[in-house]
């Protein structure tokens, strides 16, 4: 996948959903905790939902397009 796929600068709607990993292997499981951006310059916006503690990585995941 290109940036220019990816990047849609006409569209202000998520490009990707911001996720973090509880558990590993085959019992771990992922929770929604924000989305985010990828913007003109390449770099990713993130917007966190509420106020929780966000410990490790975040995770960030193309948001699969619903016209496709």
């Amino acid at each position: 996948m290109t940036y220019s796929e990816t990047y849609n600068a006409e569209s202000k709607a998520p490009t990707h959903s911001a996720r973090i990993k509880h558990g590993q292997g085959k019992q771990a499981h992922f929770e929604t905790v924000g989305v985010a951006w990828l913007n003109e310059d390449g770099k990713i916006t993130v917007q966190l939902y509420g106020k929780q503690i966000v410990e490790g990585r975040i995770y960030c995941s193309r948001i699969k397009n619903s016209e496709a």
